[in-house]
């Protein structure tokens, strides 16, 4: 669908598209972020970069009217940012700053959902490194050990949680798949390991050291659920796309003197038409051309009907009405 034919680009005013940032991922945001400015620009958009590395964004207040966020990592998706936009009152896209705090804590994001219910994968985060290999030598010793026991055999605040996510990096991943639980270094492992296989050393990231197992390839019910939120996704865009591309086609104007006669009630009565009263004549087409009102007005043209007591009537109506009821033959003979 054509942005510009369900939102106006003015209308969203200057737009600062946030990119780079201070976190390691900086190179990766400012490679993103260069992409989402170049579709607003293209798209009609008043939008610029904006660099927190280079630029004060305490001077964006009064300078933008919304924001994109493209950062990465740390300062962009931990809720900082989005703090310092909600002082400044500028809108901004995605999670506020709750959510975006609470979900860069991987391990918390995992325990809140594994208390809701929800099933995340087999995991822990050590705060040391030493503690990390403790369990992973543990775990190697016996894969198939519980690894929440091992776990909280080394350090009783430790616990497992299990999740699920694409075997394949795909354009079709989103949050819903799981994989967004994950950091991307614990991914890249977890796709290259088997069933039943413990990683072979520990994964240090932002956020902790992590000791993986892949317990299945293959999850039936997660793919199942997967494959239906794709197909009802991929539905409604096709439904969305095509009532849309309807509408454009359908070329609909607004005609305001005519909405101006319309009176809407809620009063509806509906009544059934009656049929008009037929006088006995000698010739069947005689009741046929003079009753229908619309017909009434060719026969008071007829020189034979001005003639007649017809012509007088002050309507076309009531001449209708008289040429059904008088015993007269001049509707007859102008019907001949």
């Amino acid at each position: 669908m054509d942005f510009a034919a369900t939102i106006d680009p003015k209308s969203l005013g200057r737009i600062a598209v946030l990119m780079g940032g201070f976190s390691s991922e900086r190179k990766v945001s400012l490679s993103s972020g260069s992409g989402v400015l170049k579709a607003l620009q293209e798209a009609g958009c008043d939008a610029h970069k904006v660099d927190p590395a280079e630029t004060d964004l305490m001077t964006l207040r009064g300078q933008y009217d919304r924001a994109v966020i493209s950062l990465h990592g740390r300062f962009g998706e931990d809720g900082c940012v989005q703090g310092v936009l909600e002082y400044l009152q500028i809108p901004y896209t995605g999670a506020g700053v709750r959510a975006s705090a609470l979900t860069m804590d991987k391990d918390t994001t995992r325990r809140v959902w594994a208390q809701s219910g929800i099933p995340v994968a087999k995991g822990f985060v050590a705060t040391s490194a030493d503690q990390a290999q403790e369990i992973l030598d543990k775990m190697k010793e016996d894969p198939t050990a519980d690894m929440s026991e091992i776990a909280k055999g080394v350090d009783d605040s430790y616990s497992a949680v299990q999740g699920n996510f694409t075997t394949k990096e795909s354009e079709d991943e989103d949050e819903d798949s799981g994989s967004e639980a994950y950091p991307d270094e614990v991914l890249k492992v977890l796709r290259g390991l088997k069933d039943g296989e413990v990683a072979d050393n520990i994964i240090e990231t932002d956020t902790g050291y992590y000791v993986v197992r892949l317990d299945k390839i293959n999850d039936e019910d997660a793919t199942a659920s997967k494959r239906e939120s794709l197909q009802n996704s991929k539905e409604s865009t096709y439904f969305t796309d095509t009532t849309a591309k309807w509408l454009d086609e359908a070329d609909v104007k607004v005609v305001k003197k005519v909405i101006k006669t319309l009176k809407i009630t809620d009063k509806h009565t509906f009544m059934a038409p009656t049929p008009t009263p037929v006088p006995e004549t000698p010739t069947p087409e005689v009741t046929e051309e003079a009753t229908p009102t619309p017909e009434t007005e060719e026969v008071t043209e007829t020189p034979a009907a001005e003639d007649t007591e017809t012509t007088e009537t002050p309507a076309a109506e009531e001449e209708a009405a008289e040429t059904t009821e008088t015993p007269e033959a001049t509707p007859t003979e102008a019907a001949k």
